[in-house]
């Protein structure tokens, strides 16, 4: 009688167990939660850049450069699916940049606008900053030692798509590219939210 009671206990708190496993399951306890960040990972290559203003008032010190580059190449990944300029998104972009000629340091504010070419027109904006080194430039405005030039920064996205905010946050490194050193490459790798596929 003893052992008969010690199997029914047995067998009813496992019968327990399970329902409780199963109602755990059901609620969601178990699932896998979606991220809410989505990595982020874009590789530019500006062209040659149209200036449209030189502030050289306190030169040799301070040069300050607003510009707006072309674009050469340009891919986006937002969560491993991959975008291409031209065909999946136009493109446009903004330079600020304050240069010391004498140290080759600047800092620059760089800006753009991504304009997706999908339902809804998703845009996404950025804005950042990086410290430049090595910028020396001759009188002709030709760059001396480009393949020194190296900028590191930090970049914030913000935009929409479908009823969704987009937000996001990287950082960002470039260079000249080999081997005429007339292209900037920058790579930005960053997390973003509100985009999903």
């Amino acid at each position: 009688m003893k052992r008969k009671t010690i199997m029914v206990s047995i067998v009813a708190l496992t019968l327990l167990l399970l329902a409780s496993m199963l109602a755990t399951s059901e609620a969601g306890w178990f699932n896998k939660p979606k991220p809410e960040f989505y990595g982020f990972d874009s590789k530019i290559v500006f062209g040659s850049s149209t200036i449209v203003s030189v502030d050289d008032s306190d030169a040799p010190e301070l040069v300050i450069i607003e510009s707006y580059p072309s674009i050469v190449d340009c891919n986006i990944t937002i969560d491993d699916k991959v975008y291409y300029y031209p065909d999946d998104f136009d493109f446009v972009a903004s330079h600020h940049m304050e240069l010391n000629p004498v140290t080759g340091n600047a800092l620059v504010r760089s800006e753009g606008t991504f304009v997706f070419k999908m339902a809804g027109r998703p845009t996404l904006s950025f804005w950042g900053m990086a410290r430049v080194t090595g910028w020396h430039s001759l009188p002709d405005g030709s760059l001396l030692a480009p393949e020194n030039v190296l900028s590191q920064g930090e970049f914030e996205l913000t935009g929409t798509k479908k009823l969704s905010q987009v937000e996001g946050f990287g950082l960002g490194d470039g260079n000249f590219v080999a081997p005429d050193y007339a292209n900037m490459y920058i790579h930005q790798l960053g997390f973003i939210k509100g985009w999903s596929r």
